[in-house]
C-alpha cells in the first residue's frame, strides 16, 4: 500500500541520511517566499491512507518507510531541529510502535494538522 502514496524504502538508512534525503526534496521543489516552517513532517504506520485522509492530502511530497519507529521518530525530530513544522514539538510526536513511516507535505488551506 505504500507504494500507491509515493512512499520509497529507506530501510537500511540512518535517520541523518533519511532526513537528508527529505531535506534535498524540499529544496527541489520549494517556490520563492516560502520556508521550511511551510513543510510540514510527521510519521504514522505503513497504512498511510488514514493519514492522508485525516490531513486532507492524496500523496506525500515525499516519505520513506523506515527500518523501525526509532528510526521514524527520530528522522521527525531532526526534521524539527531544521525547522520544519513539526506540530507540536512539545507534546511529542504522536506516533507509537507501528509508526515506521515519516513523511512531509506543503500545508495549503486544505490541509488539517
Amino acid at each position: 500500500m505504500c507504494n500507491d502514496y509515493g512512499v520509497r524504502n529507506a530501510t537500511g538508512r540512518t535517520a541523518n541520511q533519511i532526513a537528508e534525503l527529505m531535506e534535498n526534496v524540499y529544496t527541489s521543489t520549494f517556490k520563492y517566499g516560502e520556508t521550511k516552517i511551510d513543510y510540514y513532517c510527521g510519521i504514522t504506520q505503513e497504512d498511510v491512507s488514514d493519514n492522508l485522509t485525516r490531513h486532507h492530502i492524496t500523496r506525500y511530497l515525499v516519505a520513506y518507510q523506515c527500518e523501525n519507529a526509532e528510526i521514524a521518530a527520530e528522522v521527525e525530530t531532526i526534521l524539527g531541529q531544521k525547522g520544519f513544522n513539526i506540530g507540536d514539538a512539545d507534546g511529542g510526536n504522536g506516533g507509537n510502535d507501528q509508526s515506521v513511516v515519516v513523511y512531509m507535505y506543503k500545508i495549503t488551506e486544505d490541509t488539517v494538522q
